[in-house]
Order: C-alpha cells, then structure tokens, then sequence
C-alpha cells in the first residue's frame, strides 16, 4: 500500500515496516548475490551494505537466492 506523508513524500507501507527511500544510496549497479549486493523483501532492492539489516526498514538482509537452479549453478 502506497501511504503519503505530510511532506510529500510517497512510501509504502507493508505490515508494521515502512520504506522510508532511506536505502536508496546504497542501491546496488548488479543485481547479483555473488558480487555481494543484499536484497531487501521489503524495499525491493539489491543494496551494497555491510550490515545485515535494511538501514531503511530493518529487516534481515537476504544474501543467497531463494531459486534452486541458481543455488545449483553455484555448487558446480
């Protein structure tokens, strides 16, 4: 659900967790596990960030796929 703040701003609103776009400037150029970027659920990015929260809404970082093929293309 997409909710507008009293400035302006545009975020959405999953559950308790909001995208407050504080994620944006650690928005990744790939999209790609192996060259290390992290994909929020919540956001719907791929970010380079150390941490293994989202600095935006705080969830757990995703660091592998969740696809079997890909998961079987990197144990070859």
């Amino acid at each position: 659900m997409l909710m507008k703040s009293t400035n302006g701003t545009t975020y959405t609103v999953t559950g308790i967790r909001t995208c407050g776009k504080k994620c944006i400037p650690f928005k990744s150029r790939t999209q790609n596990y192996t060259k290390g970027a992290k994909r929020c659920h919540d956001c719907s990015i791929f970010i380079d960030y150390d941490g293994f929260y989202c600095p935006c809404c705080g969830i757990t970082l995703r660091t592998r796929s969740r696809s079997y093929a890909v998961k079987g293309a990197k144990r070859i």
